[in-house]
């Protein structure tokens, strides 16, 4: 494959029954999102000599493209109410998110990369082909981490017995033990070092989160069981939102095919792809957490599935009332029907990443396609890492007294935790 897939939901079980035009606004749509393509790659490869100017070709040349792709929809018959309020959302939602992704690349020409060595350049090779680098597992690190993380796990296993379909993860402080022996890894191993030569900036550690994944979850199962349709063997593939990001995985114990271990559709991360019919994508996924009621802790939809505007089904026909390429999400692996020619092209290229504890791989998780966490029999701890860009001069200063506050901070939290008992 050579393309990011599109999924033809006039041919799913799940919508070949609702209502839908054909040509729904296809031809204009087509139109608009190809005119903004031209503008959007022409800005990122140089057409814009300064930031400065940014602002106003974005304005002339794409927003006012994407203003008129939303007026064009929201004056359909087939999109109107509540539905057109949802559509408005997600394209000024995805403006931002173009304007974000060419501020970025155009702040990275300002910036001197510092040249690599032989090692890291090897590994960065390997990291523009495929998307991902696994790193030589590291036991001791992950037992370290282990034992630093008694208190979280402790937890998370409580929260699993509450909710236990549910996800189930959890923030590190970045005071924490189990924070420092990560970023220590980091900078030893040169994964920093490594990341910034592929994104082409600095880099730094901008937070870690400990995973619980087992068999009892299904917050990402039976999405169209009311069909008929069991869950798809390519279920969760998805693309993250962020930008000005990479990520890494790092497991606590083994993990074996049953224990849901991270997934890699190998060469995704340079497959071809439409970036305004993306980032409308990413609009409606990320208005769907503002329409759709969440738990308290923000990471589940009540409804017990991550997706609401695919399983419900008055929502599926909302979808069928857009043009054909607007009918997505950046989390499509859902919507793959099995023994297809896309799905098994998907799981042919995929690579998955089981191993011992140690285990730890670096990936482009916004370009990429991956997965993880589908556990079908007992249970996985890992830790997930996100590394993000330096777009601040460092003030040491400031920068030591904020770690300081931190640690006080951690050490208190940690004092009244002792006081009140492992869940108090």
């Amino acid at each position: 494959m050579n393309n990011l897939p599109i999924i033809e939901y006039h041919k799913h079980p799940a919508f070949s029954g609702l209502q839908y035009v054909d040509d729904l606004g296809d031809e204009g749509t087509l139109r608009l999102t190809a005119e903004i393509d031209v503008a959007f790659f022409r800005i990122q490869s140089g057409g814009v000599l300064s930031l400065d100017l940014l602002h106003d070709v974005f304005e002339r040349d794409i927003a006012s493209g994407m203003r008129k792709l939303r007026d064009e929809l929201t004056k359909s018959e087939r999109v109107h109410g509540p539905m057109a309020n949802y559509v408005t959302s997600a394209i000024d939602k995805a403006a931002g998110y173009l304007y974000a992704q060419l501020e970025f690349d155009m702040w990275k020409q300002t910036f001197t990369a510092v040249q690599p060595n032989a090692v890291t350049t090897k590994k960065l090779e390997h990291l523009q082909h495929d998307g991902f680098f696994r790193f030589q597992s590291d036991l001791h690190l992950a037992e370290k981490i282990w034992r630093a993380t008694e208190y979280e796990r402790a937890s998370l296993r409580s929260r699993a017995q509450q909710r236990p379909w549910a996800h189930c993860v959890q923030s590190l402080h970045s005071s924490s033990q189990a924070v420092r022996l990560v970023r220590r890894k980091l900078e030893s191993d040169g994964i920093l070092a490594l990341a910034s030569a592929y994104l082409g900036c600095e880099m730094e550690w901008f937070y870690c989160a400990l995973d619980f994944s087992h068999d009892q979850q299904r917050w990402y199962r039976d999405c169209y069981a009311d069909v008929g349709l069991p869950t798809s063997k390519t279920v969760y593939m998805h693309l993250d939102a962020d930008i000005q990001m990479v990520k890494a995985m790092l497991y606590l114990g083994d993990v074996s095919d049953e224990q849901g271990p991270f997934r890699y559709v190998r060469g995704s991360s340079c497959w071809a792809r439409s970036p305004s019919i993306l980032s409308i994508h990413k609009g409606f996924d990320t208005v769907e957490t503002e329409v759709f009621e969440m738990e308290p802790d923000q990471l589940d939809y009540t409804l017990g599935y991550y997706r609401p505007r695919f399983k419900l089904p008055e929502h599926r026909q909302y979808l069928m009332n857009l043009p054909a390429l607007l009918r997505g999400s950046t989390h499509f692996g859902d919507d793959v029907l099995d023994d297809s020619a896309l799905s098994s092209l998907l799981l042919k290229d995929e690579v998955v990443f089981t191993g011992p504890a140690g285990t730890l791989v670096l990936f482009d998780g916004s370009k990429g396609i991956h997965r993880g966490s589908q556990v079908t029999r007992g249970e996985r701890w890992a830790v997930q890492i996100a590394l993000r860009a330096v777009r601040q001069q460092k003030n040491i200063f400031r920068t030591t007294l904020e770690t300081m506050t931190q640690a006080a901070r951690y050490r208190a939290h940690i004092l009244k935790r002792r006081l009140k008992g492992p869940f108090g």
